[in-house]
């Protein structure tokens, strides 16, 4: 009986819905009531070629998101309608009594993170990013809003058209800033995992205010206190999925195809195969994801045998061995990443699973290596313009050669670990992450000249080598649980000695970009601890107490006491100089550190020991002191404090001093709050540094973030320290470089730190563009030309001898345009690059997804090169499981006369 009572209200709903929508859009109900409706799910329309569903926004959407946005006077608010309770009802009018509100707020969750919303700034484009994106994501209407109006069109997963524009008509403006209120459990939480935070971005477009409040508290207080309820019926939100007609039966191959995306696409198909990989889909919105593959194959390397199935719903009998018949849609999955936006060729809206046979024997896998199917070592794509839409593959391109494997059984031998992600990747996390990702090298055992020392691989970024025989390892969706434990350590080098048998697969990664995977749907004994051999290390000599030879590697992480140190050391006439990203490091408000007290202990340590206490050290990506709180001031006195005394340094007759100035808040990028900069320390028993302000301003050091600093007829800075042309369109809210003068045995020494522009928003080496586009490198150009010009200057003004290092994180490859702009118009020297100083195999500070590369770089001016110039990178979180930071250090060393 109280089933049938909430249907009579739901078709009651629609009913009134539709006599309301036939008002038009100006109608506003001055008195009566309004129905509430929870309805969701979508409406069909057939036309000639398929059928759409169209998915629209909720009266009961609608009104929370509008009570919102009023009484916190906002621009746009997302509300998930995940969060509206499923067939319930309720009535809304004007100045309602409170039990009339607590009826209807049972609509809505009661506590908890669901009813808990934030308040921050997002621009136009990332709030239109999110939107596009969650739609992509759950193929539905996934947000109500007030404040906007949108509308977007799918083809069989495929965004084809999306609208934007303000409730009020105007324009919706990419560039803007709007005050915004989003849902704290789907900003983050294990229900929504991995949630707005890192599927889609928010973590760096989202700045919060810190402000925070209960949904269910502001309809209470909207629906008291107003006059006149706006129409709620109205169609804020609208997403038209659009499939295309019935085409008939076909074998996996001839729907997977030679090309990337299926010519099948849009279409429903009937298809069948033995299913290899079977799994739930842990993430949300969650369902089952299978993987099938004809037994017999159409004998082409071009053409995948396999296909990926997905049902809604985790209610199946379907096992591994089972030979299926599937009625669906061919779907093209695509990435959430818009700098990628590829895809995977997946069976989705199932209306038939049928089991024709059980316990069939799985197809054999396919040997890659150099035994079986050569995997392309060097190029990714010779293909110039969109792969989505090339009509064919070369097998010889990295991308081609991956996609024509997509969801069969393949087999590695002897993989070799590259690089890692999840596990212990990290020091001092609260937990072990509980996924694990190795990235691996099949045939582990043999060497190249990309090979690095540790046994990684390098990239090359001249030849345009981005190391495609490279693979995901991955222990997440479609694999068994536990085949690889994320208790256990490993490091680049690292060789897993056995064969090791899985599914290609295409897999979405916790921020929405694509990746060819190696999933593994069988458990294997191969990750055992005797299987995996060890890379070789050679313990440096030293007297902390700290016993290497006892550690065991499978369940510890190597301590900085045991990992690589410098050999380069300040003494004497010897000036050594270094830069470090230390990763966001921060202090808290009440003393303790952020990452917990042993990261900060630890990267003291990692300047102790593995660089020798260097006389100056250029330090990125120091917080200030509240580390990500939105509140408080931007002085980073206190981070700094603690990493000096982390240090120990002055155990061994170290007397560190900062360089330091604050930047203006929420001004330079980076975490939300945390307003890193670079900073600097030296060894005030060694270097001298004499601050100096200008004469306009008094002496006052305050408010100096944006004073331009000048060279003066002497050769000296105008300002001590300054910044380089902070108020140039080039560093806009980016870090600003630092500029400090030193003097050392007599000498003027000249630094300037740097962190320039990351490659956010450039076009993926994985992606559907060919060749990428670094689109990111232009502003680095840019600002690497005026930091050349300022170069020249010192030089001209110190009569061509000046000291000049220029250093710190780049974010660029070192034959970039910025790069070499940096060293030819600066007239100044790469140091990691010198064959007589760096060798190839030790050319990286940075390891992305197994790849070991050089973003982190020594500049020195010529007369510098004239002082028996030395560099050493120390490889102490690149190759290193439990790392500090996603940098290694770097350090220089002069010989002045």
């Amino acid at each position: 009986m109280k089933s049938s009572f909430k249907v009579y209200f739901q078709i009651l709903s629609m009913l009134i819905t539709a006599q309301l929508l036939s008002c038009g859009s100006s109608y506003q109900m001055e008195s009566g009531d309004n129905f509430i409706s929870t309805l969701k799910g979508f409406e069909v329309k057939e036309t000639d070629k398929g059928t759409a569903k169209i998915y629209t926004s909720t009266s009961a959407g609608n009104l929370m998101a509008t009570a919102i946005k009023e009484v916190y006077d906002l621009d746009i608010v997302l509300y998930p309608q995940a969060l509206i309770n499923d067939y319930n009802y309720g009535f809304a009018h004007a100045n309602m009594t409170s039990s009339e509100v607590d009826y209807l707020l049972d609509i809505y969750p009661k506590n908890g993170n669901k009813d808990q919303f934030m308040i921050g700034l997002m621009d136009g484009a990332s709030i239109k990013h999110l939107i596009r994106t969650r739609v992509q994501d759950t193929f539905n209407l996934d947000v109500e809003v007030a404040g906007l109006v949108y509308n977007i069109n799918l083809m069989a997963g495929v965004v084809q058209t999306s609208y934007f524009e303000l409730a009020n008509g105007r324009k919706f403006d990419d560039d803007k800033t709007y005050r915004i209120a989003i849902n704290q459990h789907f900003f983050f939480s294990g229900e929504t995992f991995p949630s707005y935070k890192y599927r889609n971005n928010l973590n760096f477009s989202f700045v919060r205010s810190g402000i925070r409040f209960s949904a269910r508290e502001a309809l209470t207080k909207y629906l008291s206190e107003t006059k006149i309820l706006p129409f709620l019926d109205n169609k804020r939100g609208t997403v038209t999925d659009f499939e295309l007609k019935y085409a008939g039966k076909y074998k996996t191959y001839e729907i997977q195809s030679d090309r990337h995306r299926s010519p099948l696409w849009g279409k429903k198909v009937v298809t069948s195969g033995i299913v290899t990989a079977l799994d739930n889909v842990e993430w949300f919105p969650r369902g089952v994801d299978i993987i099938i593959q004809d037994p017999k194959g159409d004998g082409r390397d071009e053409t995948s045998d396999a296909l990926h199935i997905h049902l809604d719903s985790d209610a199946t009998e379907v096992q591994i061995g089972d030979y299926i018949e599937v009625t669906g849609t061919v779907w093209e999955r695509m990435t959430l990443d818009a700098n990628q936006n590829m895809s995977k060729t997946v069976i989705r809206n199932v209306t038939d699973v049928k089991i024709i046979s059980t316990k069939n024997k799985l197809p054999e896998p396919v040997l890659l290596g150099y035994d079986g199917r050569q995997i392309p070592d060097r190029v990714l794509s010779t293909y110039k313009g969109n792969l989505n839409f090339k009509t064919y593959l070369t097998l010889t391109d990295g991308i081609d050669f991956w996609e024509s494997l997509e969801g069969m059984r393949v087999k590695i031998r002897n993989p070799r670990v590259t690089g890692f992600r999840g596990g212990h990747e990290e020091l001092a996390r609260q937990s072990v992450q509980r996924y694990i990702t190795l990235y691996v090298l099949p045939d582990g055992k043999r060497r190249s000249y990309k090979t690095t020392y540790a046994g990684g691989v390098r990239e090359d970024f001249m030849r345009g080598d981005y190391s495609p025989e490279v693979l995901h390892l991955s222990t997440g969706n479609l694999s068994a649980p536990d085949i690889v434990d994320p208790e256990d350590y490993y490091n680049v080098g690292d060789i897993i000695e056995a064969d090791i048998v899985g599914n290609i697969s295409y897999e979405m990664n916790l921020f929405g970009g694509g990746e060819y995977t190696l999933v593994l749907p069988i458990k294997e004994e191969a990750f055992t601890s005797d299987k995996i051999k060890r890379r070789d290390l050679d313990f440096p000599a030293f007297t902390a107490d700290v016993d290497c030879e006892k550690i065991n590697p499978n369940k510890n992480h190597w301590p900085i006491e045991c990992r690589p140190r410098t050999t380069l050391k300040g003494e004497g006439s010897k000036l050594t100089v270094a830069t470090f990203n230390l990763k966001n490091l921060s202090s808290n408000e009440d003393g303790t550190i952020d990452y917990g007290n042993e990261r900060m202990a630890e990267m003291g340590k990692a300047i102790r020991f593995s660089l020798q206490c260097p006389d100056i050290v250029n330090l990125v990506e120091v917080q200030d002191d509240n580390g990500q709180d939105l509140q408080g001031g931007t002085g980073a006195g206190r981070t700094l404090k603690n990493i000096i005394e982390a240090s120990s340094c002055d155990e061994q007759g170290v007397l560190y001093k900062t360089v330091n100035i604050d930047p203006i808040n929420h001004s330079e990028g980076g975490q939300p709050g945390g307003n890193i900069r670079e900073s600097i320390i030296y060894n005030a028993a060694r270097v001298s540094f004499t601050p100096r302000f200008d004469e306009r301003y008094n002496g006052n050091i305050l408010n100096r973030e944006l004073r331009e600093t000048t060279v003066t007829k002497e050769g000296d800075l105008s300002v001590n320290p300054g910044r380089i042309f902070p108020l140039s369109e080039e560093f806009r809210n980016t870090r600003k470089s630092i500029v400090a003068q030193f003097e050392f045995r007599g000498e003027k020494v000249f630094l300037i730190g740097n962190h320039l522009n990351s490659k956010l928003g450039d076009s993926s080496f994985w992606g559907e563009r060919q060749p990428p586009y670094i689109r990111s490198d232009e502003r680095r150009h840019a600002s690497a030309t005026l930091l050349a010009q300022f170069v020249r200057i010192l030089n001209m003004r110190n009569n061509q001898k000046a000291n000049v290092i220029v250093l710190g994180d780049m974010n660029a490859h070192y034959n970039e345009r910025s790069m070499t702009a940096l060293e030819n118009n600066g007239a100044l020297t790469n140091m990691m690059f010198v064959d007589e100083l760096t060798p190839p195999e030790e050319r990286y500070t940075h390891n992305y997804n197994g790849e070991s590369s050089a973003i982190d770089f020594i500049f020195a001016s010529q007369n510098l090169m004239s002082m028996d110039p030395k560099l050493e990178p120390i490889h102490i979180n690149s190759d290193y499981m439990g790392r500090l930071s996603d940098h290694d250090p770097v350090i220089s060393q002069f010989t002045f006369r």
